[in-house]
């Protein structure tokens, strides 16, 4: 028996339930947004936080040290943004920079620096295709500690192919 499995997100679903509500009410139920990235009228809602990794290849990234991501808000906000490595066993999984916190007042979008670690460097030193993940938190401008948005963002780096023995870059 093979069991298949949907991958449709709770919030998806929830999103889908409240539209179908609010489809029913003839929209006198809810304005403005549901929370759940759709609005009382069906349309898309702005997703809270986005991330963009700026640094696209090793050689760039080893040669300043730095990964650099655009981070984009919604409302004014303090995010904190990590890059680890992706692979399968826990020391490819380990942080790649430092945690570094950005707070956006005025504007909402902004290029936030990651330095490097030193095991960071070994791991973007190495030869193939670099898997990352660059993990954002933001949390409301303020004294508070709740968390209003996460995102994730999987990425690989442009191989160097002067990294690699045999030049092939992979």
């Amino acid at each position: 028996m093979t069991l298949i499995r949907t991958f449709t997100p709770r919030r998806t679903a929830a999103a889908l339930l409240v539209g179908a509500l609010v489809a029913a009410s003839g929209g006198q139920a809810l304005a403005g947004s549901t929370g759940y990235g759709v609005t009382a009228s069906g349309e898309r809602a702005p997703t809270p936080l986005r991330l963009k990794l700026v640094t696209t290849k090793q050689s760039t990234a080893l040669r300043t040290g730095r990964l650099k991501v655009r981070v984009t808000v919604t409302e004014p906000s303090t995010v904190e943004i990590v890059a680890r490595g992706r692979g399968r066993t826990k020391a490819s999984k380990q942080p790649v920079t430092e945690p570094e916190s950005a707070r956006f007042v005025n504007r909402r979008t902004g290029i936030v620096n990651l330095r490097l670690t030193r095991s960071g460097r070994q791991r973007l030193s190495q030869c193939g295709r670099q898997r990352l993940l660059v993990r954002g938190i933001a949390r409301p401008a303020g004294p508070s500690n709740l968390v209003f948005a996460k995102s994730r963002l999987f990425k690989s780096l442009t191989p160097d192919p002067r990294r690699c023995d045999d030049g092939s870059g992979g």
